[in-house]
Order: structure tokens, then sequence, then C-alpha cells
């Protein structure tokens, strides 16, 4: 058996970032071969994060970062399943990576986005990032996942975003208007903090599923309170629970958080004038 040192071992961690009785491990299996020990241990990494795979993240963090112009920006989420592996370092760090690397080489939101995202090699780098996951969820002994991402970016306009103090939600949102960068760009950072605040589940009326809305009607419809009114009466209630339920879905017509006399569209449009409008948002929470 080769003579593992102290010294081996500390390189191969720092190569590696593995426990160092891992390394130590992994050196005696591979007979003090650096280059088989790594392999080694992106094998173990695998087979952990396979067993991993199943447990539940209801922890984790989510990071935004816009271009310098203002004309784009990313947010991404990863979750985990505790809060103090998402208080580490190395947790930061992979955030940090990936959305950069949306920044540079994601477009759009959803599932699309998130596996282009985990198909992209990282930025400043050759490595998929979904092998860096990999890498992460055996170093740090967590399941983990990307939760949301999301791109956007604009010609006439602005993006922005915002990351609530608890880094557990956040929100992007790209507005077109021909107002100067710098009013438009505090607009849009309010906007990114009604979005969190208020929740949205749609853009505007026209993009709320219809599987949703005749689940709010059957709920109404099925209601004590509608069975104890007049049959003449009951249809125009539902309808005015219906208008209820697109004002608190949809973004536009949502009361705006800063004054909630008017929507947030009239808001967008006194504050930044006519013809102001939301391009996309997206909210992610853990």
């Amino acid at each position: 058996m080769a003579n593992i040192t102290a010294g081996m071992v500390r390189d191969l961690r720092d190569l590696t970032g593995a426990a160092m009785m891992d390394c130590k491990k992994a050196l005696e299996e591979a007979g003090g071969d650096q280059n088989a020990a790594v392999d080694l241990l992106r094998q173990k990494g695998l087979k952990n994060a396979a067993k991993k795979s199943s447990r539940e993240t209801n922890e984790g963090r989510v990071a935004a970062k816009v271009a310098a112009d203002g004309k784009s920006g990313a947010i991404v989420g990863v979750s985990c399943e505790t809060d103090f592996v998402a208080a580490t370092p190395d947790f930061q760090a992979f955030l940090g990576v990936l959305v950069d690397t949306a920044q540079e080489k994601v477009r759009g939101q959803g599932a699309a986005a998130a596996e282009a995202l985990l198909g992209s090699a990282v930025a400043g780098g050759d490595e998929l990032v979904s092998a860096r996951l990999t890498q992460v969820v055996g170093k740090l002994g967590e399941n983990m996942r990307i939760s949301n991402v999301a791109r956007f970016d604009v010609k006439g306009g602005v993006v922005s975003a915002y990351v609530h103090h608890n880094n557990k939600i956040g929100a992007l949102v790209a507005v077109s208007t021909s107002a100067a960068a710098d009013k438009a760009s505090d607009v849009a950072k309010k906007l990114a903090q009604h979005i969190c605040a208020a929740k949205p589940m749609c853009l505007d009326r026209a993009s709320v599923p219809a599987e949703e809305v005749e689940r709010e009607r059957a709920v109404h419809l099925g209601s004590e309170e509608l069975a104890s009114r007049p049959p003449e009466m009951r249809e125009k209630i539902v309808l005015g629970k219906i208008e209820k339920f697109f004002q608190a879905s949809a973004l536009v017509e949502q009361p705006w958080t800063f004054d909630d006399k008017q929507s947030v569209q009239k808001a967008l449009e006194k504050e930044l004038g006519a013809g102001t409008r939301i391009d996309a948002f997206c909210l992610v929470e853990l």
C-alpha cells in the first residue's frame, strides 16, 4: 500500500473540496495516484447525489443580477434541505456562478430556461452546470435543485430585480418605457417589490389559465353564501367574484402596493408615461 501523507490528502482536498477522510480513503484505494483519486471522488459524488435526489428541498436562496446598463438581468432560485447549508460559502458561491451563467447564456423562464441552464457551461469555465451541481451536492451532503430561473432583456426600457432580505423570495421584471433610465429603474425596482408582496399569478387576465377561472367559479357556485341568495342574483354575484379574482391574480390589475387606490398599470403610466408596459416578470419563492 502506498504511503499516504497528510500533504497528499491536503492537496486532494484543495483540488476537490471533498472531506479529509474521503480524500484519504480515495488516495488509499487509488494507490496514491491523485488523478485516480479524483475520479473515485467524482464517482462517489455521483452516487451520493443520486441517493439524495429524492429528498425534499424546502430551504434555499434566491439571487439576481442586472447588467450595468439595465437592459438585461437574471434571477435564480436554488433549493436545498436545510437553511444551514444554504448559508455556507460553498452554496453561496454556487448560487453566484448560476446567476452569472444564467445572465450570459439563458433566455426566457420556466422549465425550458432551467434545462438550458443545466446544459450550459458555467460562466468562465468549461464544466457543465449539471456537473457542478452534482459536485456541490456531493460536497455539502444535501439534495439540491434549481427551483426557478429567468433571464429577460429589453431594448427600450429596463430590467430590474429585487431580492427580499431573507433571500428566499425575489422578482425579476422587464418594463418597456420611454422614460429616463434612472427613473425607470427606480420604478421597476418598486414593481419587483410589489410582485414579491402581491404574488400575481399572471401578467394580465388573458394569461390566467382557464382551468383556474373555472375552479374559482366552481368554488363560488358551491358556496353556502350563494345558496342563501335569490336564484336571479346568483350569476351576477359569481361574475363579481370572478372579477375580483382577476384583479387579484393579474399583475397589471392588482392594487399598487405603494398606493392601493390605483392599479399597477395606472401607477406605471403615471410614473413613467403613457405607453409604459410590463413585458415579463418572474417571481421566485422558496
